[in-house]
Order: structure tokens, then C-alpha cells, then sequence
């Protein structure tokens, strides 16, 4: 834990450094043609959980658990008992790694009781150049400040944005591909099934140390704890929060933007290109069934 001046310190700097976060717009996957090619990357370790969760952020919320939380560096066992500490409505809780886990929503009984769950990786095992290398068939060697996004699958250029906005949160460079994202990335595409809950809780610590400057993220996330410790069920407690943002839906504009997809001239209503082609295929013409002023629509309400 931090002192009390460490604490008004990290106030400061993370009122500065407060991220909103983006989810994924499902509707405008559809309607280019990509949702099903998300979905296949997304359904290995609970990837796919980890991205349906989709909270409103409240700063009272965000700012106790960022200047309370705590990963311990050294574990006996995968399982130890307060590995993690966190304050939230007041009170502090102690979880282990994959207590952390199941509160999050990752994790169910029958995965943890399975008999390589003890075993699940939670480190980098494999060298970034490797994972760039099977991911863009690329003779070009991975570079951690230049091995741009566009290089990727479009399916995962979309999974990388989604990714740079909240677990790896970073707020610029976000067309640069760091070699967590290669690593993550990777799994997603091979079905490596890692301790995702270690990763994420290794990132909160990340994003929550007061010497960063990279944004805070990790708001829909903090919601979604303080929803599980049941401090939504009264009222009162809901009156007293302050709403700060809601997460972003990373929509066709967001696609236009990361050159993923170009607008045809002289279509109503619009139509679209996919900016490249796995199969080299003349790109198809993609109808914008969707009305421009609510292609990006929000959020369902918590």
C-alpha cells in the first residue's frame, strides 16, 4: 500500500491520466464482414469474456482502487491467498490469482478445478519476433517501436485497437504493435490458453503505478468488481458516484480511421472496401446498412 502523501500524489496523476476505453461494435463487424473472423480469435482463453464486459466508469471508484491496489511479486503457490489486495466501497479485499479471476467473471469452477489449470503460463514464453513472425508470414524482423498493426490480419488490427484502449492502455503509438500485444495476439490466433487473470492483474498494476504516464483504462473493469462486491444494490451507494465516461464502440469510423476500410464514391448509402484482402481477392463492396448518425451505438446500459 502507499502512504498518505504517496496517495494525493497518485490522485493528481490519475485524474490526469483517466482513460474512457473502448469496446467492440459488433453491428459494424457485420456489416463488414469481420465479426466472424473477431469471434474465431476471441474464443480462446476467455478472451471472449474478457471483451463483453461493457460498464460505465465512476471516478470515486477508479481512484480507490488505483491508489489501493496491490500485486505481490513473489508466489509460493498459483493459488496463494492474497496474492491480490484492492479497497472498494471502504472495505479491502484479499483474493489469490484466480479468486481474482472468477470475481472478473474469466474464470468458472469447472476451469479452475481442471487439471492443467495449476499448470497455465504466466509469463512471455515465447520471443515477440516469433509470434510477429507466425502471425504476418513476415520476413521483416518484430520491432518493438516500429512493427506497425497494419502488417496484421484485419481481423486482428481490430482486436489490437480494442486491446491498446484498455488492457494494454495506451492513449498514442497505438498503431505500433508492443510485444505484450504480439503475445496476446499470438494466443488469440493459435488458441494458447494462458492465465489471462494473472496478465490482467499484472497490467491494473502497470496502469495504476503513479510514475506512469500511459492513461488509466481499467474503469469498466473497477465497475464490474464493485458490481460483484454488490455495491450497486443500494440506492444510496449509486447516488453518490460520479459518472466520468462510458467505453467506446469501436465502430465504422474507427475502421475508416485505422485504414482498415475505405468508403466507395457514389454509393447512398455508403458503401465500403475492406482496405486489404487475406485471400488477395478483389475487395467486395460492403453496403452501410446502418444510419451514419448511429453507426456507433452505444453501450448496453449496465
Amino acid at each position: 500500500m502507499i502512504n498518505t502523501r504517496g496517495k494525493k500524489i497518485a490522485i493528481l496523476a490519475l485524474k490526469n491520466r483517466k482513460g474512457v476505453g473502448c469496446c467492440i461494435n459488433w453491428a459494424a463487424l457485420e456489416q463488414v464482414h469481420l465479426a466472424h473472423l473477431v469471434r474465431f480469435h476471441l474464443d480462446t482463453a476467455m478472451w471472449d469474456r474478457f471483451f463483453s464486459i461493457i460498464e460505465p466508469i465512476y471516478s470515486e471508484l477508479t481512484l480507490e482502487f488505483c491508489t489501493t491496489f496491490h500485486l505481490q511479486h513473489v508466489m509460493n503457490t498459483h493459488d496463494e491467498a492474497g496474492t491480490i489486495i484492492l479497497k472498494l466501497g471502504g472495505l479491502v479485499r484479499h483474493m489469490s490469482v484466480p479468486e481474482f479471476g472468477a470475481t472478473l467473471g474469466l474464470y468458472e469452477e469447472e476451469f479452475m478445478t481442471s487439471e492443467n489449470f495449476l499448470q497455465l503460463h504466466r509469463h512471455i514464453h515465447y520471443s515477440p519476433s516469433y509470434c510477429w513472425t507466425n502471425l504476418t508470414e513476415s520476413t521483416i524482423p518484430y520491432n518493438a517501436s516500429r512493427s506497425k498493426v497494419t502488417s496484421l490480419p484485419l481481423a486482428l488490427c481490430y482486436i489490437h485497437a480494442i486491446l491498446a484502449h484498455t488492457l494494454t492502455g495506451r492513449r498514442k503509438i497505438t498503431g505500433i504493435v508492443s510485444t505484450t500485444d504480439a503475445y496476446f495476439l499470438w494466443s488469440m490466433a493459435t488458441g494458447l490458453v494462458f492465465d489471462l487473470a494473472y496478465f490482467i492483474a499484472l497490467a491494473f498494476r502497470h496502469q495504476t503505478d503513479h510514475h506512469k504516464r500511459g492513461p488509466i483504462c481499467l474503469g469498466p473493469y473497477v465497475t464490474h468488481l464493485a458490481r460483484h462486491f454488490g455495491l450497486f444494490d443500494t440506492p444510496e451507494m449509486s447516488s453518490t458516484l460520479t459518472l466520468v465516461g462510458q467505453m467506446s464502440p469501436q465502430g465504422i469510423s474507427s475502421m475508416i480511421h485505422m485504414r482498415m476500410i475505405e468508403r466507395s464514391r457514389g454509393f447512398d448509402p455508403p458503401q465500403y472496401r475492406l482496405d486489404q484482402s487475406d485471400d488477395q481477392e478483389e475487395p467486395e463492396d460492403i453496403t452501410n446498412n446502418v444510419p451514419p448518425l448511429h453507426e456507433d451505438p452505444p453501450p448496453p446500459s449496465s
